[in-house]
C-alpha cells in the first residue's frame, strides 16, 4: 500500500509541472492598442486557434478569443497572430463533391485569429480551419481579403454528347 502512495506523491507533482510547460512568454495585445507582456498557452496549433489562456505577470489568468483581443505574440516561436472578422470559403475541394455540385457556396463570415507570415505593404496571414483546409489572406492596406481557390466542373460537348469532364 505504502509503495503505491509513494507512487502517486511521486507523479502528481510531474504532472503539474509538465502542465506548466506549456505557457511561454509573449505578448498581448488589446483592442485599445495596449501591449501586456504575458505568458501565453503554446499549444503548437494544427489549425488555428479559437481562443487563447494567459497569465499576466501579476498573476491573473483569462482566456481571450479574436473579439477581446486585436493579437498576441509567441516570443520562443516569433509567431503573431491578428484577430479577424472576415468571410471564408468553406466549400468542400473534393473532386466528387465538385462533380456532384455538392457544398459550393460556402462563404461564411467567421471571427478568426489569422497567423502573419509575410508583414509589409502587402502582408499575408494563414489559416488552417476546423477541417483542417488552410486559407491565405492578403492585407494590401484596404482590408483583408481571402485568395480563394476555385474548382469547378468544365464540359467539353462535340455537336451536343459529352465528350470530357
Amino acid at each position: 500500500m505504502n509503495k503505491y502512495i509513494f507512487t502517486l506523491l511521486f507523479l502528481i507533482p510531474t504532472w503539474y509541472s509538465y502542465a506548466q510547460q506549456d505557457f511561454e512568454d509573449g505578448l498581448v495585445i488589446t483592442n485599445e492598442g495596449d501591449t501586456i507582456k504575458a505568458k501565453i498557452e503554446n499549444k503548437d496549433w494544427k489549425k488555428n486557434p479559437e481562443s487563447i489562456n494567459y497569465q499576466s505577470a501579476k498573476g491573473t489568468s483569462a482566456s481571450y478569443s479574436p473579439t477581446d483581443i486585436k493579437g498576441f505574440f509567441i516570443e520562443s516561436s516569433k509567431e503573431w497572430y491578428q484577430s479577424a472578422i472576415m468571410e471564408l470559403d468553406k466549400s468542400s475541394l473534393k473532386d466528387g463533391d465538385v462533380v456532384n455540385g455538392r457544398h459550393q457556396i460556402g462563404v461564411k463570415l467567421d471571427t478568426v485569429f489569422l497567423r502573419l507570415l509575410i508583414k509589409g505593404k502587402l502582408s499575408l496571414y494563414t489559416i488552417t480551419d476546423e477541417n483542417s483546409r488552410e486559407h491565405f489572406v492578403i492585407d494590401a492596406g484596404n482590408g483583408l481579403e481571402e485568395l480563394r481557390i476555385g474548382k469547378k466542373k468544365v464540359t467539353e460537348e462535340y455537336q451536343g454528347i459529352t465528350v470530357k469532364e
